[in-house]
């Protein structure tokens, strides 16, 4: 079966996030899952970093400082390219 990445673009959005991101890990297939956080002030670092000591499949990157969806997006494209 072919591994599925599933990346998630997020900004303060701890509500939206917990409920993405239980979405996908409760799939039937085990699926690599990349926060991409864009400098949140909530507690969005907190409960990714959580969620990494229980699930190997689950990845956290964080921008220092606040950037907009087209810098997030050109990001994103770089982890991809590597």
């Amino acid at each position: 079966m072919k591994e599925i990445e599933v990346f998630i673009l997020t900004k303060n959005r701890i509500d939206l996030l917990k409920y993405s991101i239980n979405s996908i890990l409760n799939q039937t297939h085990k699926v690599k899952l990349t926060i991409i956080d864009n400098n949140s002030d909530d507690l969005t670092e907190v409960y990714v970093k959580d969620l990494m000591k229980h699930h190997d499949n689950v990845f956290y990157s964080e921008h220092s400082k606040p950037s907009g969806t087209t810098k997030q997006m050109l990001y994103f494209c770089k982890i991809l390219q590597h």
